[in-house]
């Protein structure tokens, strides 16, 4: 009876690497081949010993090749591992040929961390070849800047990382004007800058580089600071009134009578849970002795006013009184004596100042 063939597809998509391993043992040549391309698809490295055993009974030509190519490709790390660890620069700068871009960042990663001199050239090679991926060439100028040995235009991605904020805000600035887009990632990097200036340098570089990871990045980055700031501008939410009620505990005010003066109040918290004592009544001052009323004061007299006779001799009068004799008829004087005639009085003589003769004598 002729055994069921089992589907490798299926296998391969629930990542049944004990199934795939079975089936290389299967009579069926494609089956083989299907299963050793499955388990290098899944890089399913643990399933090396096996392909090897595979291998070495193997009669068919083209799983032959499918296994070969298997092993190679899987026991790839294991032997990266054994490149690193023994310091290998020759073998880890032939990696840096490799179609595999992620064995080529590995190699430089390495080469760097070694610190051998060697690995420069090839390093430089890998920077300058604008066919590779931008983050290739970025890992291929860090590694030649732990060499110190890196090109001048390399220099200016150390000098994203001084103290000095002025020297990054210029190594930015002539990034963005060399359009280095191998330097995108440590751009977007120093998008965290703590000095402003250095931020807004750093959009302005990414703008200019123009691609497509530049652009996404400052569009997110503006858009994070477009919601900070609407965060800051926006109203502080109204307190509930039930939130604003503060609950004090109740209090005693008493009067202590002993103190000299006026009763000096004294307040005592009651503890939490208790009501507070009734606080006592506040006694009323002694009165103090009004005056007595029954004798009659009365305020004294204000001295009269003095009487002021005209002042005519300050304005140069000189009142002709009469001598002797006595009026009659019709206002003349009588008694053959001689009557001194008052001169006319100006017009402009204060009502006070005028000088009335006398009447009968009763004014004399």
């Amino acid at each position: 009876m002729r055994p069921l063939v089992p589907n490798i597809w299926q296998l391969q998509s629930r990542g049944d690497v004990e199934g795939l391993i079975e089936a290389l043992r299967h009579p069926d040549a494609g089956t083989r081949r299907g299963a050793a391309a499955a388990l290098r698809a899944l890089g399913a490295w643990q399933a090396v010993p096996a392909l090897q055993e595979a291998l070495e009974t193997e009669g068919d030509g083209l799983v032959h090749a499918a296994l070969t190519a298997a092993i190679q490709y899987l026991d790839h790390d294991i032997h990266v591992e054994a490149l690193i660890k023994n310091r290998d620069v020759r073998g880890l700068a032939k990696m840096l040929s490799s179609s595999r871009l992620d064995d080529v960042a590995t190699a430089c990663r390495a080469l760097g961390s070694i610190g051998d001199r060697q690995a420069v050239e090839s390093l430089v090679m890998v920077f300058r070849n604008p066919m590779l991926p931008d983050r290739i060439r970025l890992a291929a100028a860090e590694a030649l800047l732990k060499l110190e040995s890196a090109p001048a235009v390399v220099t200016l991605l150390g000098a994203l990382r001084r103290d000095d904020w002025q020297v990054r805000r210029n190594a930015a600035a002539v990034l963005g004007q060399l359009r280095a887009t191998w330097a995108t990632e440590a751009l977007i990097r120093a998008l965290g800058d703590p000095n402003p200036t250095v931020r807004r340098t750093v959009l302005a570089a990414l703008r200019r580089v123009g691609t497509s990871q530049a652009l996404e990045a400052v569009n997110e980055y503006e858009s994070k600071q477009r919601d900070q700031e609407s965060e800051l501008n926006a109203p502080e939410p109204l307190i509930p009134p039930q939130e604003l009620q503060i609950q004090l505990p109740p209090i005693t005010i008493r009067l202590d009578p002993s103190t000299t003066g006026s009763p000096q109040p004294s307040v005592q918290f009651a503890p939490p849970g208790e009501p507070a004592a009734p606080a006592p009544e506040p006694t009323a001052p002694p009165a103090e002795p009004r005056p007595r009323t029954d004798r009659i004061t009365t305020p004294p007299a204000e001295p009269p006013p003095e009487r002021t006779r005209p002042m005519v001799r300050q304005l140069g009068i000189a009142p002709q009184l009469p001598v002797s004799g006595s009026s009659s008829g019709s206002g003349a004087p009588s008694g053959g004596g001689r009557t001194a005639i008052l001169p006319p009085l100006p017009d402009d003589l204060p009502p006070d100042a005028r000088v009335s003769p006398p009447r009968d004598g009763k004014d004399k």
